[in-house]
């Protein structure tokens, strides 16, 4: 849990946004604490939460830094309809996958 927290922070997500994301209600998100084993491996949380440290890890790969992961989160994306990747992430039921498979193809590009 401590990575999904560093990557939020990094990303400056709020915890409702985190919550959101990796599908948990933010109450059990401050529950979980720094308990590595607090999200139960194979639920739909638990691979939310490994999808995002996934994505960001192929964001910064490809942009270099946290100021610039930011920034990019944030700016509208041609490839991805000219929306911030971050409405995307919150507000489309597949969201972190759409977003992923964009860094993917990306990575593989360069």
């Amino acid at each position: 849990m401590s990575a999904v927290r560093q990557v939020a922070k990094r990303l400056e997500l709020s915890q409702f946004e985190l919550s959101e994301i990796i599908g948990i209600q933010p109450p059990d998100l401050t529950g979980y604490g720094d308990n590595p084993e607090a999200l139960r491996k194979w639920t739909t949380s638990w691979e939310q939460a490994r999808l995002l440290v996934g994505m960001y890890c192929a964001l910064i790969a490809l942009v270099g830094d946290d100021a610039l992961a930011r920034t990019w989160l944030n700016g509208a994306v041609d490839g991805l309809g000219r929306k911030r990747p971050r409405d995307i992430l919150l507000c489309e039921p597949n969201g972190l996958a759409r977003v992923c498979a964009y860094l993917e193809a990306h990575r593989t590009q360069g």
